[in-house]
């Protein structure tokens, strides 16, 4: 037996939600949402990659050579302007997607709610975790940035000054106390926090959403203005020693304060257990408990799903 059949089999016995013993439709669906993210492109999944380096060159450009946007005077000279931005933009554009997603999930797929008897809470869970690979791709490259930086800032005769090479020079420009190359290796566990502790607010975002937006059409007319209030009252662009005491515990009710915070402070080499510890405890426990009461929402409005669509 194996692997996927004796997870199925054993979670079968649990009783407790009977989606999860799919595990081999699961692993289908997750894989059909990757393959449909570049289907008909010639670089495939290399856009994983791809993307979020475009995105750090732009960054580059627009931020610190045309803006010349000032660092936050916690992070000058750690982080630099542009992975300082970058992390913010890549975490906001995964709650973003799973919110534009999350709206249709259910209504854009009927076929699995009248033609078949489909475990429907696995729709939301193929779309969470398809949407963290982008994400991992995207903190890896953030994690070899800020290694760059950091041979380029120790004089690594192996490593030129970043300084001399266009358009990866602006990832440097600011960051002449960057972290040592050891730093950055020990930061990587945190980031796998950031991931682990997003999915139970994307699956939480997924069921909620999806089942109110079989009832309420016009949650996908909200969807640009909610993804806009989330960007601009989130750390994303800023980070929190920049704000008003009050204004900064309004921020902290954001979903997307403390994962941004922990990615920046972990790559910049700072003490993220002493400065986050209780907040990331906090952080989690609020997903989860906002992931248990979606996910029984769900279930109560699922029955009528059918009747509607």
């Amino acid at each position: 037996m194996n692997l996927a059949r004796w997870w199925s089999s054993l979670w079968a016995r649990s009783g407790t939600w009977p989606e999860l013993a799919y595990a081999e439709l699961f692993r289908a669906l997750v894989a059909r949402r990757l393959s449909l993210r570049h289907r008909g492109t010639m670089l495939g999944s290399l856009w994983l990659v791809f993307q979020p380096v475009a995105l750090a060159v732009v960054f580059a450009l627009v931020f610190d050579r045309l803006l010349r946007l000032p660092v936050t005077q916690a992070q000058e000279g750690t982080l630099g302007v542009v992975l300082f931005i970058y992390l913010g933009v890549l975490i906001h554009q995964y709650l973003a997607e799973q919110i534009a997603l999350a709206t249709t999930s259910i209504v854009s797929e009927p076929q699995y709610v009248k033609k078949v008897a489909f475990p429907l809470p696995l729709i939301g869970w193929s779309h969470a975790l398809a949407g963290l690979v982008p994400l991992a791709a995207g903190l890896v490259v953030a994690a070899l940035l800020a290694i760059l930086v950091s041979l380029s800032a120790a004089g690594s005769s192996a490593m030129p000054p970043l300084s001399d090479i266009p358009l990866v020079s602006p990832v440097a420009s600011q960051a002449a106390n960057s972290p040592s190359v050891w730093q950055v290796a020990t930061s990587l566990p945190w980031l796998v926090l950031v991931l682990v502790s997003l999915l139970p607010w994307a699956l939480a975002l997924q069921w909620m959403l999806g089942a109110l937006g079989v009832y309420v059409r016009d949650l996908t007319q909200i969807v640009p203005a909610l993804n806009l209030v989330l960007m601009w009252f989130s750390p994303v662009f800023y980070t929190l020693d920049r704000v008003s005491d009050a204004w900064r515990s309004l921020l902290l009710l954001s979903p997307l304060t403390v994962p941004i915070e922990v990615a920046r402070a972990a790559l910049a080499g700072g003490a993220v257990l002493e400065a986050w510890g209780r907040a990331i405890l906090a952080y989690g426990l609020a997903g989860l408990t906002l992931m248990l009461l979606a996910r029984w929402l769900f279930g109560r409005l699922a029955h009528g799903f059918a009747d509607v669509l």
